[in-house]
């Protein structure tokens, strides 16, 4: 494979292109509150100097925050200080106008500053932490001549912030309306007992930075489970020894096809596509509403209604029916967390108008598949390439960069613009650029002679040449969506038998059906073993090309197999492969080992009090994912030791298997904790 300049594009992942509103909030470590005595009195200039100071992204959360206080945001007097202190930055370099900048920067800092919330980061003990929870903290910060003070309490944590060692506290006094609010009509009461865990993660929800969307007409039909018979499974389980150990075995699996994911209507993918200030219509959207997350991607359910259900009636999860005309999106119950808490959708629907709840988009998928896309060392080490593999596999890499280092200006040139995709006007990739030295190149080329440009770009070279050195070189492939067969979903939705249209171990992909290939491997991160690489058959009919038109980008699934199951119990609500027809990489893959797999611990359920919440927190923090990644990095390392039929080799192989069950539950807050 030779890489394509003029085609490329390495960007692993889009954003919305509606620019999100950012807001500034603190990130306390738990040392500073400890040092302080639990009240801490400094300014907000101060705490910025220290890496005290984030930037969020606006949510739902923040937006309930500005309705209980009765405040807004006016983003034209932003707008306009934002201007000036950059063209005060422009102008000149003299020190004397550095006041007037500071200023004006003040007051933008104030416009946006958010007092009510901040990130708890945990670095001390966690008995610090159960102490903080307990009794809380207060912040005296003044800002711009003026004064804040609150006291803070915690709210919640997602899975993210605990995986970070973080949480979110609000001020004292709005902590209960913010609950109540964030609730959407259920009590901790009503709630009763449930996994903390999975309550954080649902509850959290609401402070994923996202754009408003119009509200959508909803069906909530049933999940479709099923069992898949006599899989072969690498079973880990205890022995008698009480040691995890693994066994082969031929199971019934159950499945349960769709989870996370759901689907959206023509019609209201163009509104969305247009609320979200898109200049083309995704194939699929991750959503975001109180309890409700996933993913949802383009289906004309109503087509399918008429020409293959022969039916417009459709029966929710609660046994209501509905005429599909007057719905917008099908989710499946999966994706509504509170389902059972609900006694339908219209309760729901009238606590979320009652506490002014809205519907989000948190991510789109891109307008353009990547051409090339970088590999990690985990595709590379857990794959069986020999010395010449692996060297051919990074050899497009090694030439793109040598062609840089020589100084071909065409190579650098297009180094310098990040390879961008060469069907882009000149506008649209200037625009696109975050270097001013890459604009700068795009009108004078010239600009390759100057020493300061020359050692810029040395400096970007080495960091390249690092992380190909770690395993991040490209291959032609893109990152994108995995998408259940929305075919076989509206199926089900209808009451209909589930067929399908694709077959097992296949997949749809719009990329590479136009280019004809016939085989492509797919890996998601993180992995540690062999067993979680696969490789697809790519699939198509006329069938497919009609109803999955809309899906210009991701990969649709089979829903009669286990190659979302064996990528570390993938779902469909969001989650990202990359698919690849590089033959290297596939001829690499071993695709006959079984899946490994385990019986999935459940956490005991329990209130919602504070102190148990403190208790989940600490005992999820410290994420083990990115050791036992680098284990598995040292195990496969060791396996090059030792001949194949050796005991060694056999037993290093079984660890890494292992690491699997170790993995899995890391990644598994409920289990974890």
């Amino acid at each position: 494979m030779r890489i394509k300049i003029r085609q490329a594009q390495i960007k692993e992942c889009d954003c919305l292109s509606k620019k999100m509103d950012l807001y500034y909030a603190l990130k306390i470590p738990t040392s500073l509150i400890v040092e302080s005595d639990y009240e801490i009195n400094t300014s907000f200039q101060h705490l910025r100097k220290t890496g005290c100071v984030i930037s969020l992204g606006d949510s739902q959360l923040l937006r309930f925050i500005r309705n209980i206080r009765g405040t807004s945001i006016n983003p034209q007097k932003v707008k306009e200080l934002t201007k000036q202190r950059n063209n005060l930055k422009e102008k000149t370099k003299d020190k004397k106008w550095s006041k007037e900048i500071n200023e004006l920067q003040s007051e933008i800092y104030e416009l946006l500053y958010v007092p009510d919330i901040l990130v708890l980061k945990v670095d001390t003990s966690r008995k610090d932490y159960k102490y903080i929870c307990r009794n809380g903290f207060t912040i005296n910060l003044t800002l711009n001549g003026k004064r804040f003070k609150k006291k803070y309490v915690r709210l919640c944590a997602g899975a993210g912030q605990l995986r970070r060692n973080s949480a979110m506290f609000c001020s004292q006094d709005i902590h209960d309306q913010l609950e109540i609010t964030m609730m959407c009509g259920l009590s901790r009461k009503r709630i009763g007992r449930m996994n903390l865990a999975k309550f954080g993660a649902y509850f959290a929800l609401l402070t994923s930075a996202t754009n408003r969307v119009t509200t959508p007409r909803i069906c909530v039909v049933s999940d479709y489970e099923y069992i898949l018979p006599d899989q072969d499974i690498d079973w880990i389980y205890t022995n008698e020894d009480g040691e995890l150990d693994i066994e082969e075995r031929k199971m019934d699996f159950n499945v349960n096809a769709f989870d996370g994911s759901g689907m959206i209507s023509p019609v209201m993918a163009e509104k969305w596509k247009d609320d979200l200030l898109l200049d083309y219509t995704p194939s699929s959207f991750i959503l975001r509403a109180p309890w409700c997350k996933g993913l949802v991607s383009v289906f004309d359910f109503h087509k399918f209604a008429d020409e293959i259900a022969k039916t417009s009636e459709i029966v929710d999860i609660w046994g209501y029916k509905h005429d599909i005309k007057d719905i917008d999106i099908i989710l499946t119950k999966s994706q509504f967390k509170m389902a059972k808490l609900y006694k339908s959708w219209d309760e729901y629907m009238y606590f979320f108008e009652k506490y002014e709840h809205i519907f989000s988009v948190a991510r789109v998928d891109k307008k353009e598949s990547n051409y090339l896309s970088r590999l990690n060392y985990q595709y590379i080490q857990s794959n069986f390439f020999t010395d010449e593999s692996v060297k051919e596999l990074a050899k497009p890499t090694y030439d793109w960069l040598e062609n840089v280092i020589n100084g071909n200006d065409f190579y650098t040139y297009s180094f310098m613009i990040g390879c961008t995709a060469g069907d882009k006007t000149a506008q649209e990739i200037e625009e696109s650029l975050d270097s001013p030295i890459a604009k700068c190149m795009m009108y004078n080329k010239g600009i390759l002679k100057d020493k300061y440009v020359r050692d810029k770009i040395a400096q970007m070279i080495d960091k390249k040449v690092q992380q190909a050195k770690v395993g991040k070189i490209f291959v032609e492939g893109s990152y994108d969506f995995i998408i259940p067969d929305l075919y076989a979903m509206a199926e089900h939705a209808f009451g209909m038998e589930v067929h399908g249209l694709i077959p097992a171990k296949h997949l749809y992909s719009k990329r590479w059906v136009d280019k004809g290939s016939n085989i492509v491997s797919i890996q998601r991160s993180p992995l540690v073993a062999s067993a979680e690489n696969q490789i697809e058959n790519v699939y198509n009919d006329e069938r497919c090309q009609e109803w999955f038109k809309y899906i210009k980008h991701g990969n649709i699934l089979s829903i009669f197999d286990l190659t979302v199951i064996s990528m570390s119990d993938a779902d469909f609500d969001g989650d990202i492969v990359l698919t690849s027809d590089n033959d290297i990489l596939i001829n690499a893959i071993d695709a006959t080992q079984p899946i490994i797999t385990y019986e999935k611990e459940k956490a005991k359920d329990q209130s919602l009090t504070p102190s148990n919440f403190a208790n989940i927190d600490c005992k999820s923090f410290d994420s083990p994912i990115g050791g036992i990644t680098n284990l598995a990095s040292n195990l496969f390392a060791l396996l090059k030791l030792f001949e194949k039929d050796s005991k060694e080799y056999k037993e290093i192989w079984k660890r890494i298997k292992l690491l699997r069950y170790f993995q899995g539950c890391a990644i598994n807050l409920s289990v974890a904790a």
